[in-house]
């Protein structure tokens, strides 16, 4: 088991898992584990590591929590194409690694972005339970209530945060 002793360790063995186009860059901490940030140059791929606990042991203690796919720069603009949280029975990661993300880019970027959008992609197997057009109504409604501007199209919905905009 990982803990915040041993972090040097953990870093090296997902430096070697992840490869060369993997570079290291943050971390933070909650009150007992550790999460590192990764963005790998050949995909674009943001991700977080972390000896988080699962329900599913699978004996791996290099778990991969939350990642997302973007791009810098499209006209001034962040660009989050999708948001995939791999410890599904503890909901709560994947809105932390989003916002973590968000409040990165915004930090190291800010002087060169005028906005992040968000893009909400509907996946069959993760929304198994429900079709496309419920998925996206609940999650229009959800984003509205929250203060979120929403635009629907056909394959996606997309959004702004509130909160990432007043930074920007």
């Amino acid at each position: 088991m990982y803990t915040k002793n041993n972090a040097v360790e953990f870093v090296k063995e997902l430096q070697i898992k992840l490869g060369n186009s993997a570079k290291l860059v943050d971390s933070f901490e909650s009150i007992d584990y550790i999460f590192y940030c990764f963005i790998d140059s050949g995909t674009d791929r943001f991700s977080i590591y972390s000896n988080f606990p699962r329900k599913y042991d699978n004996k791996d203690p290099l778990q991969e929590i939350f990642y997302v796919v973007y791009s810098y720069f499209i006209a001034g603009s962040c660009k989050i194409y999708d948001l995939e949280t791999l410890s599904k029975e503890r909901r709560g990661v994947g809105t932390l690694g989003l916002k973590y993300f968000e409040k990165y880019i915004c930090l190291f970027y800010k002087n060169k972005l005028q906005k992040i959008t968000g893009n909400l992609i509907y996946h069959p197997i993760r929304y198994k339970d429900m079709s496309k057009d419920e998925v996206f109504y609940k999650l229009k409604n959800f984003y509205q209530k929250n203060g979120y501007s929403v635009v629907m199209n056909l394959d996606t919905i997309e959004h702004k945060n509130p909160y990432i905009e007043k930074l920007l």
